[in-house]
């Protein structure tokens, strides 16, 4: 019974009355079922009553309600609810208090009570926005479900901020404070005005930031700390409670200056100007002072105004002035003039309005007329245009075709016109140039004619020369037969020298007819003409003169001796001299060679001038060495010098007889003599040549400073023949050749090979080797034995031990343990050393007897089912061991999952797929005649366990579960059994195996199978696990 209710099986609710018990099951119970249940035992003979309490515990149900908020403000409310009506069967901790904001829809902590207080302060929310709250009663259960707010509330505060106030007004300023006044606003938001906010913002910065503040509700306000010069903005907020209010309007901007200040121009934007005609004149200045001075602007004396080409804007600190159209009167000096109560300034700017100049003064007169040009002159112009004249353009008119061309630029304001045509009337004109262009033109008032008022005259006579020396010459010539109705006013004489051009050389007054023309070069050959010259004009050039030489007319031979240097010259070569000469009258030359004068020929060319001489051999021979002597002479005496010629040639051949002595297998000796005629020059060295009959070509065999010469690197049983050459700095003489060959041998040979080294004993590090003499000793007796050897691999003999001739055995120490050798013998006598003999057979550096070793670890092996079993033993053991392996006392043997290979000192065992069959101590046994060497190791391969052991028993069965137990699995796989895993299968209702319990541990062979339908049949199984896997 419960709450005086008998209970009777339902869906949940399960009753079962036994003979001598009874039992009551409710699954999935809920706080409903909680309270005193009553029991009842009644037979015939009497009753037993017992009650029990029964506690379902759950979370909380939500709190009471209503929930309330209250003192709400911008920032913060206050929430208060009442207790759970139910705590879930055990006390409620605390309250979770959450919040959303309308505008996100997301719940948020918003704080939690401290014990179970049913009210808590809530603050952080954002002013203006709208929230609704809940909250959650919690226990040790967990959390209730929430209480929420019927409607949102929105956080603000029960008055508001002040409206705005007035726009501020300036009352009072200086360079860096300003006085501001302002009505205080209509509306102080439902709360007293407590100070006011002044706010600045200056040009630089778009912000507007706080820079004073006023307590109280007083309406004025000062702001220090300004820049001077800077503009600046000001506003006002009203402060309350509720914060400050909306900004007011801005205050007309205002620069910080100061209250009284004379004026002041700035000069910086009053610099010289210089414009074009046309164009505008501008000048936009600052002018500062207080208060704002007044601006006046003038040009030269006149006072400016407003017009049609001029326009004037005066502010408080600034004035411009524009001028358009500019004119050349527009230049001048500007005068601005800025007054204030507290002074004046004055300040002035150039402005040149630039433009093309007025044209020349006139009149363009014309002067110096001949037939084809005339001097023109005129006068600057009165106005430049502003910019200086760069030059003058002069241009000319042919009255027969009408048309101006240019003449060319005039710097001055003259200029001389050629390229007339003789008899044409002209007109000209002159324009001013400056960098603004061309002036109108000056033009001439009347026609001007090209011509002469007289000629040029005629031609004078050819000149003669009357004197000379080496720098000058004298002249004489007759005058022109027609002076051209001008006297003569001058001569002027020109020169040419024999391979140049005519060119001025001097100039004489008109009244002489003889010159002297100086700065000649002495020993050149000139020509001389002469020019008359009269105001008509200079005359055709006379004919030339006579050639003259300019040379002393009267002198003895003389020259550098230094010239006649001494030569040497090869064979067959160019050889002489030219060599000026100073002389007059010319000389005769003589030329002597050793004593023995010299006649031109064939080869021999020799010419005297006057001022030079010259000698050449055109081939030279050894016989035109020796000593040459010229000899110069005339009336006035003789002059002679001498120099040395040295012909060289190649030398002549080394003589004979060329010996060729101490032959062996692969030198000789080679004598002989020096050549009869060095050529001339020192023999330097002799080149020795071999020629190898079986090639026939000569090879070089080296070279020489005396007459013999040892020769190597013969060839044994080569026939050669042997030459010699002389070398000077001329080159090779022809060659001196042995009349017969000679062989390159010993007078006796070397031995033959000896026989093929065979191994008789051997160790770790030393072979004893054995071989026969060779067949022949080549004509001397054998003087010993070398023996080498040569790794496996290697392509290098070394030597390794020298033996004494009577011996034909030894051995060879050092050796390397376990190399591989080959090895051979060379016999050696007074000739030098014999072929190798035939390699020995290769044999091993090792032990000769040696017991069997293992030289592997023998470790225990773990691998997986059915991967590569691979063993790799190494061992040793002279003569080489036989293997055998044994798994658990029976031989392994090989089949198609497992191969066993043993090859020298080396055995395998390679299995595949491996099973667990292949566990087991593995046993190798090595044996030779030194003895036994045997180990063993144990090779375990993993797999799944095996199935755990029948039958499986059912120990316990109840409505809801079973018990089993079982035996554990024969195989547990190599590796522990980690646990085992039961399946259920239900029979009744059909379906698969599914898990029934999904962990055992391997300590037990038993196990509860829980959650079982009462009533329904099941059958179940048992799988054992370890680390590779699940047994079937």
């Amino acid at each position: 019974l419960i709450k005086n209710k008998e209970l009777k099986s339902a869906d949940r609710l399960k009753v079962q009355h036994g003979e001598y018990n009874t039992k009551l099951s409710v699954r999935n119970a809920t706080r409903a079922e909680s309270g005193t249940y009553t029991v009842t035992a009644e037979n015939v003979n009497g009753k037993d009553i017992a009650d029990v309490e029964v506690i379902v515990l759950d979370v909380p149900s939500p709190p009471g309600g209503p929930l309330k908020v209250s003192d709400v403000h911008a920032n913060g409310a206050k929430l208060s609810w009442r207790p759970p009506a139910d705590d879930g069967g055990q006390p409620v901790e605390n309250y979770i208090v959450e919040k959303m904001d309308e505008a996100t829809g997301r719940w948020v902590p918003a704080g939690e009570t401290i014990g179970p207080e049913t009210s808590l302060a809530i603050d952080g929310l954002t002013p203006g926005k709208k929230y609704k709250f809940r909250v959650r009663a919690v226990n040790r259960q967990g959390k209730s479900e929430p209480l929420q707010t019927t409607q949102a509330i929105e956080a603000k505060n029960p008055f508001d901020e002040p409206g705005k106030t007035s726009a501020p007004e300036i009352t009072d300023y200086d360079r860096d404070f300003v006085e501001l006044k302002w009505d205080r606003p209509e509306n102080d938001g439902g709360a007293p005005i407590t100070g006011y906010i002044i706010e600045k913002r200056d040009k630089f910065n778009p912000n507007w930031e706080k820079c004073a503040e006023v307590d109280g509700d007083v309406t004025k306000g000062k702001v220090n700390d300004l820049i001077e010069g800077t503009p600046y903005e000001f506003r006002i907020r009203a402060v309350n409670k509720a914060g400050p209010g909306e900004p007011s309007d801005a205050s007309k901007i205002h620069v910080a200056r100061p209250k009284n200040l004379a004026p002041k121009i700035d000069r910086n934007f009053f610099a010289d100007l210089k414009v074009k005609v046309g164009q505008s004149i501008e000048f936009n200045v600052p002018v500062i002072g207080e208060p704002p001075p007044t601006k006046e602007w003038k040009h030269k004396e006149d006072v400016l105004y407003n017009g049609d080409r001029v326009k004037i804007v005066n502010e408080d600190y600034k004035t411009s002035i524009k001028i358009v159209d500019a004119k050349r009167a527009d230049s001048g000096v500007y005068t601005l003039t800025a007054k204030n109560a507290n002074g004046k300034d004055v300040a002035t700017v150039n402005v040149t309005v630039l433009d093309v100049p007025t044209p020349p003064e006139g009149p363009l007169k014309a002067d110096n007329v001949t037939k084809n040009s005339l001097t023109l002159r005129w006068k600057p112009p009165k106005d430049n245009g502003g910019s200086e004249i760069t030059h003058y353009t002069v241009e000319k008119l042919d009255t027969e075709n009408m048309r101006w061309v240019p003449v060319g630029d005039a710097v001055g304001t003259s200029m001389r016109v050629d390229h007339l045509a003789e008899g044409h009337d002209y007109q000209f004109r002159v324009r001013a140039c400056n960098k603004e262009g061309d002036s109108a033109p000056l033009t001439t008032t009347e026609a001007i004619t090209a011509k002469d008022p007289f000629t040029k005259p005629d031609k004078p006579g050819a000149p003669v020369p009357t004197d000379w020396d080496k720098d000058h010459v004298d002249l004489e010539w007759t005058p022109p037969k027609k002076d051209g109705g001008a006297p003569i006013t001058e001569y002027i004489i020109e020169k040419r020298p024999r391979h140049g051009t005519w060119e001025r050389a001097c100039d004489v007054p008109g009244n002489t007819t003889k010159a002297t023309v100086p700065n000649l070069t002495e020993g050149e050959e000139y020509e001389f003409r002469v020019i008359a010259v009269n105001k008509g004009g200079h005359s055709e050039p006379s004919e030339a003169s006579i050639p003259v030489i300019a040379k002393p007319r009267f002198l003895a031979p003389i020259f550098n001796k230094s010239l006649l240097e001494d030569i040497t010259v090869k064979v067959g070569q160019r050889f002489g001299w030219t060599i000026p000469i100073e002389a007059s009258p010319k000389p005769t030359a003589k030329w002597i060679n050793s004593g023995k004068e010299i006649q031109p020929s064939e080869r021999v060319d020799m010419a005297v001038y006057n001022n030079k001489v010259s000698f050449d051999v055109t081939s030279a021979v050894r016989s035109d060495a020796g000593r040459y002597t010229l000899t110069l002479t005339n009336d006035l005496g003789s002059f002679s010098a001498s120099a040395q010629v040295n012909v060289i040639d190649k030398p002549g051949p080394p003589q004979p007889p060329l010996d060729v002595s101490c032959v062996t297998k692969e030198s000789a000796r080679l004598s002989w003599k020096p050549p009869l005629d060095d050529g001339g020059s020192p023999i330097l060295h002799y080149i020795v040549e071999k020629m190898d009959v079986s090639r026939g070509t000569w090879s070089d065999a080296g070279m020489a400073t005396i007459t013999s010469h040892d020769i190597t690197r013969l060839i044994h049983r080569k026939e050669y023949y042997f030459r010699v050459k002389a070398v000077n700095a001329v080159g090779e003489s022809e060659p001196l050749e042995t009349p017969k060959s000679i062989i390159a041998k010993n007078e006796f040979d070397e031995p033959s090979a000896p026989g093929k080294p065979a191994v008789t004993d051997w160790d770790r590090d030393h072979v004893d080797l054995e071989w026969t003499p060779p067949k022949s000793d080549g004509g001397s007796p054998i003087t010993g034995y070398i023996i080498q050897k040569k790794e496996k691999g290697s392509p290098y003999w070394t030597n390794a031990v020298h033996v004494p001739a009577r011996k034909n055995a030894a051995t060879v120490p050092d050796l390397t343990e376990g190399q591989e050798y080959e090895f051979r013998v060379i016999a050696t006598n007074t000739a030098g050393q014999s072929e190798p003999s035939e390699p020995s057979d290769l044999v091993t550096a090792k032990a000769r007897f040696l017991a069997p070793k293992i030289k592997t670890p023998l470790n225990d092996i773990r691998i997986k089912a059915g991967l590569i079993l691979h063993i790799d033993i190494d061992f040793i053991g002279e003569p080489c061991p036989e293997v055998s392996w044994t798994v658990g006392s029976k031989p392994l043997t090989a089949d198609e999952r497992t191969t066993v290979t043993s090859i020298g000192y080396h055995t395998t065992i390679h299995t595949v797929n491996a099973k667990r069959t292949d566990s087991g101590l593995y046993h190798i046994l090595l044996k030779n005649s030194s003895g036994i060497d045997e180990g063993s190791f144990q090779v375990t391969v993993l797999d799944r366990p095996g199935p755990p052991q029948k039958p499986i028993e059912y120990e316990e069965v109840t409505a809801q579960s079973v018990t089993l137990s079982w035996k554990p699995p024969k195989d547990n796989g190599g590796s522990e059994i980690t646990g085992y895993v039961i399946e259920k299968r239900d029979l009744t209702h059909g379906g698969g195996w599914v898990p029934a319990v999904n962990y055992v541990n391997p300590k037990y062979n038993h196990s509860v199978v829980p959650r079982l339908l009462e009533g329904t049949k099941y059958e179940f199984r048992v799988f054992a696990e370890n680390m590779q896997g699940r047994s079937d």
